[in-house]
């Protein structure tokens, strides 16, 4: 392994970097390759590099640092990295728009070549691009003169929308590296923004579906000529815009439910030009339009009715002389006006495209939806509404009790001996949570730290030991097992001694702390 020290030294340095408490030890079971074992969290995974990437990267850090070649296959190496462990989960806290947005290289200047992707890659490139192409429109309304090379991007952009809406897709014989640079850019928006969606949750679940879809995108523009393609320079004005948006004072659980159709290229639109005008005044969004399974289709529109603070509703007509709506649009209405008499206050805007039947709830909740003839209209009277309204709500803490029933308990050790000491330490541990509220509360992880042994995870190989997400009802005194392991062991001359443990209980809203002691008798 000497022989390739320097690309081994990169590639476990840029692990450490993504977590520091990565464990990785380096094999090489073949002659050809070499396999990287990777421990996060308690979570492995294997990453493996050919003999030939190892050469190449060996040979370009000594030699070529600094070149363009170095930068080319030092890429290529790290994002092997960020796609095999973000498409996991196991990299939550790491934006990869960054890393994408900081690339420099030679950029291609010719590319002709018969392009075809998949239709769920041009959905994420319409998508990006309307975002793209809303925030130059906006740009465009709040100042007066724009340089030229903003409004030629704005034209470019607009071409390529309406290319997609007559075709369908972006299939061309050769395309131009001018509009695969706007692909790219469109990826980008649609990756910072599930980056954004990210921070507005910590449910562990929800957190690694999104980092699925983030890095499902990223393994597409890691293909073919994507790489070695420059973006426009608006890319970077959005990027700037994001990042005001982020630092902006509106309170962070601030969240809009937008109802939309998804049957129609013109409902999708209108979805995605909702959102984008609600990022504009800074208030964080969900449109449920790229969630790809009836599971995680229920996980996400549950999760977002539950703490949106706004919701917004817009039932297109479907089909000529026949005026029925979504039904799907229509139980998230029911579902909303539910959460209003739990006595929950969520301003509601809901739009019927004139001339459609009013279905449903909706006719004995609302007396005179509004109603509009376009989507332009239906846009200027959501943004009237918008600037009316006080999203910012307090929100109601649950009150509750964790309760250790033995505060003091024996570790187990499945083996040790000579130097080694002990191994696989694991530790029972008994509690209850006393729910004082009327709100129902969920436990979403438990940890366990200690100085010599560093962090427990949760041993799932149990799960009646393990059930995590755990719910408690109102009023309720629930009682849990959790078996907890470390990867670490204890010297055998720590036989007998108490060790103190800090154990945390990680909730929805709040992380708790408690103390215990363990022991090895």
């Amino acid at each position: 392994m000497d022989k390739h020290k320097n690309a081994i030294e990169y590639i476990v340095s840029l692990v450490k970097s993504l977590d520091p408490a990565a464990l990785v030890e380096v094999t090489e079971p073949k002659p050809y390759q070499y396999s990287f074992h990777i421990n996060i969290k308690g979570q492995p995974i294997s990453i493996i590099f050919g003999r030939s990437t190892m050469d190449d990267f060996e040979n370009s850090i000594v030699t070529e640092k600094g070149s363009d070649r170095y930068r080319a296959v030092e890429s290529s190496v790290k994002y092997q990295i960020y796609i095999d462990l973000g498409k996991r989960g196991l990299i939550p806290d790491f934006d990869i728009s960054a890393e994408i947005l900081n690339d420099k290289r030679d950029w291609l200047q010719r590319y002709s070549v018969r392009f075809e992707k998949s239709a769920w890659l041009y959905e994420i490139f319409y998508q990006g691009l309307k975002e793209l192409h809303s925030f130059l429109g906006g740009l465009a309304k709040q100042y007066k003169t724009l340089p030229e090379e903003i409004v030629a991007e704005q034209k470019d952009i607009a071409r390529l929308i309406e290319y997609y809406d007559k075709n369908q897709n972006f299939n061309d014989s050769g395309v131009s590296v001018s509009s695969l640079g706007y692909f790219k850019a469109a990826t980008i928006c649609v990756i910072l923004n599930k980056e954004k969606d990210k921070k507005l949750t910590k449910i562990p679940r929800i957190l690694k579906a999104i980092d699925e879809e983030i890095y499902k995108i990223v393994s597409e523009i890691r293909e073919g000529p994507f790489p070695q393609i420059e973006m426009p320079a608006c890319i970077y004005d959005y990027v700037e815009h994001i990042k005001s948006g982020r630092t902006a004072t509106v309170p962070t659980k601030d969240l809009v439910f937008i109802a939309c159709g998804q049957s129609t290229p013109r409902e999708k639109n209108l979805g995605t030009e909702v959102s984008a005008l609600l990022r504009h005044y800074n208030i964080p969004s969900f449109l449920a339009e790229m969630a790809n399974d009836l599971e995680s289709l229920n996980a996400h529109i549950f999760k977002n009715l539950m703490d949106c603070t706004g919701f917004i509703a817009i039932l297109h007509r479907r089909a000529e002389g026949k005026y029925d709506t979504s039904v799907w649009i229509n139980q998230e209405v029911a579902i909303a006006a539910y959460l209003r008499s739990l006595g929950k206050t969520i301003p509601s805007l809901v739009l019927y495209e004139e001339g459609t039947t009013v279905e449903g709830l909706i006719k004995y909740t609302i007396a005179n939806p509004t109603t509009f003839e376009s989507d332009e209209e239906a846009l200027s009277k959501i943004e009237e509404w918008i600037k009316r309204q006080d999203f910012r709500y307090v929100e109601k803490k649950p009150e509750f009790d964790i309760i250790i029933d033995k505060e003091r308990m024996h570790f187990g050790a499945s083996s040790g001996g000579g130097s080694t000491g002990y191994y696989d330490i694991k530790y029972a541990l008994s509690f209850r949570i006393r729910n004082k509220s009327d709100v129902n509360i969920c436990l979403e992880n438990v940890e366990i730290e200690n100085e010599l042994l560093g962090r427990g995870m949760i041993d799932k190989t149990n799960p009646r030991l393990s059930g995590l997400p755990f719910n408690v009802g109102s009023r309720v005194t629930e009682e849990l097992n959790i078996c907890l392991k470390f990867q670490n062991g204890l010297e055998l001359n720590m036989k007998g001694k108490d060790i103190k443990l800090r154990v945390r209980f990680e909730f929805a809203d709040r992380v708790i702390t408690k103390d215990v002691i363990g022991y090895i008798s």
